[in-house]
């Protein structure tokens, strides 16, 4: 199971940062002219601002993430700790590649994180329709690896965490799927299995949400188009696409930073899923040798499978 707690933290920083220099383009045909062809490979690259970024350069999503690693490990689960890491993150560049200043926060992650106080963050999921965008799901993915043996307390984790800035249905069940299908990787089910175990686990489940769980992503064409606009609902279609759609790790996070649109969060979030599922083996090698800062992400992984083992 150790090599599955690395799979999903190295697959999420590595989905993130090869997706990272095709952020925003608009399609396949651009992507593949950035990489000059359809196979994903770490590179070195310019961007808009001039600014250069050496390839294994990872963005806020995995910075967020190994920030709720952090919180889980040092305080269990509480919010407010989590809170105050996303604002060190922020404001003074914690879990950073470089240690030096954030990289990549989204409007709304940005404002919340300076606007709410760590002392009056939200408790109960409520409906806040400007917080569906994809922050939350990017980063959630260690609740899912430290709460993979108890669906109940993952699924109450994953809605917690989420609305301390995505106070969303939307977003916050797109973290209770995520993790759950993480957890089923760790359990060792079947992929074919998942979504008809998670409908039973949580008999909950928006409506939503089920509709779009029950879609037959096997029927659907080889590069499929779908709306990559970032938005949680959109971002977890192409997730979930790309995943039942591939056979190993590789297929499955070329596919979703191929789509183009929000690129790295997409291979974050599939990276995380396909690592877990896949194990940290399955990731090509070249992608982890790239990776900056590989040993110090591995080595929050081992803790956090040491703090599970271990309670």
């Amino acid at each position: 199971m150790l090599d599955k707690f690395k799979g999903c933290l190295v697959g999420l920083a590595c989905g993130d940062y090869l997706g990272m220099p095709v952020e925003f383009t608009f399609g396949r045909k651009d992507v593949i002219d950035f990489f000059g062809s359809e196979i994903l490979n770490p590179v070195d690259f310019i961007e808009p601002n001039c600014a250069r970024r050496t390839a294994g350069y990872y963005t806020d999503d995995t910075c967020m993430a190994l920030c709720l690693a952090d919180s889980l490990l040092e305080c269990d689960f509480d919010t407010r700790d989590q809170f105050l890491k996303y604002k060190k993150w922020l404001f003074e560049g914690y879990n950073t590649p470089f240690g030096d200043r954030q990289f990549g926060v989204g409007d709304h992650t940005y404002k919340i994180l300076t606007v709410l106080r760590e002392d009056n963050l939200p408790d109960v999921l409520n409906h806040v329709e400007s917080h569906g965008g994809n922050g939350a799901l990017m980063r959630c993915a260690p609740v899912g690896l430290l709460y993979h043996d108890d669906i109940a307390m993952l699924k109450d984790y994953s809605i917690k965490s989420a609305i301390i800035t995505h106070n969303n249905t939307e977003a916050a069940w797109s973290c209770v799927v995520l993790n759950t299908f993480i957890a089923y990787s760790l359990l060792g089910i079947d992929k074919a299995d998942f979504v008809d175990r998670f409908i039973n686990d949580h008999p909950d489940c928006p409506e939503h949400i089920k509709k779009l769980l029950l879609t037959d992503f096997q029927s659907l064409p080889a590069k499929h188009k779908m709306n990559t606009s970032g938005y949680t609902i959109h971002t977890l279609n192409v997730v979930l696409y790309s995943f039942f759609k591939a056979q190993d790790f590789r297929e499955a996070v070329t596919e979703a930073v191929f789509m183009g649109g929000d690129a790295d969060t997409q291979g974050a979030i599939v990276g995380a899923l396909a690592g877990a599922y896949y194990g940290f083996e399955s990731i090509p090698s070249n992608w982890r040798a790239t990776l900056l800062n590989k040993e110090h992400i591995e080595e929050v992984a081992v803790n956090l499978y040491n703090k599970k083992i271990s309670s």
